[in-house]
């Protein structure tokens, strides 16, 4: 009985893997990871590069319960500035990562916050910076850091 149902099955899944009518050849594009290029230059109130400063690109903080339950954590990408206060990479991110924070740390230094309760909440022990950034081709980051 189960092979008399098998069969028919098969015959209806093979045959939605036949080409299509127009002639045209099917594609399919299985990505799984996606390139980023990721430019971020660190400036202080001078506007002089700050060297050293730690960047790390991450999955965005959540705050709720509820968004945890669907939530992944990642970290994708850490580094330090060079002596011209700028970092440059290609980071892979997974398939349907669209938001991620960059986070910019220099020890003194304080800077641009998407959410600002948040760097409240965590008061002394804040990054510098905290922005979140929509993932697409390329991410390019000026952050401008003021002393504490």
């Amino acid at each position: 009985m189960k092979t008399k149902l098998l069969v028919p099955a098969v015959l209806v899944l093979l045959g939605g893997c036949s080409p299509p009518s127009d002639g045209t050849t099917p594609t399919f594009d299985f990505a799984t990871f996606e390139s980023t290029q990721i430019d971020v230059r660190v400036v202080d109130e001078s506007d002089n590069p700050v060297r050293g400063a730690s960047v790390t690109v991450e999955d965005v903080y959540l705050r709720t319960l509820e968004e945890e339950d669907d939530a992944r954590y990642g970290v994708y990408f850490r580094g330090v500035t060079d002596a011209n206060g700028e970092i440059s990479a290609s980071v892979r991110f997974p398939g349907g990562v669209t938001q991620v924070d960059v986070i910019v740390n220099a020890a003194g230094k304080t800077g641009a916050w998407t959410d600002t309760d948040l760097r409240d909440e965590l008061g002394f022990f804040a990054p510098s910076s905290r922005q979140t950034e929509t993932v697409d081709a390329s991410i390019a980051l000026d952050v401008a850091l003021n002393d504490r």
